[in-house]
């Protein structure tokens, strides 16, 4: 929906990843180079800078454990699980961090889409927005 798209690209814009072009054919626009902006910027960017995993601690509120006098296993040592979920997070972090918009433009028209359909692909979004293509 237009609402929903409203707010991403205010997330983007205030991350520095687009900017607003005024007027009546305005819309947005990348606001830096797209070999600067990877995909982990966009993710932070829309889904903030908290950890995607959010441990509950299920560990301190079990029945089973006096929670007056809980273990040091229950409250020094970092969840298995917690751990597992923030490397795995990391990992996608530094992958998410190595591809930019720049390499998903090369893979898309260079390797995935036939050749020749970058020309009728840009023909499509100016029919969309009401201009001619090649004015």
């Amino acid at each position: 929906s237009e609402s929903y798209l409203a707010k991403i690209f205010t997330k983007l814009g205030k991350a520095g990843i687009t900017r607003s072009v005024p007027g009546v054919n305005g819309g947005y626009e990348l606001a830096r180079n797209p070999k600067d902006i990877s995909f982990w910027d966009v993710v932070e960017a829309v889904e903030g800078k908290e950890p995607l995993f959010q441990c509950a601690e299920i560990r301190q509120k079990t029945v089973l454990v006096d929670q007056n006098n809980l273990p040091d296993v229950y409250t020094k040592c970092p969840c298995f699980i917690k751990k597992v979920m923030l490397d795995g997070e990391n990992e996608m972090k530094k992958y998410l961090s190595a591809k930019n918009l720049d390499w998903l433009y090369d893979e898309v028209y260079g390797r995935i889409l036939p050749k020749g359909s970058e020309e009728e692909t840009l023909r499509w979004f100016m029919e969309k927005k009401g201009e001619t293509y090649g004015n």
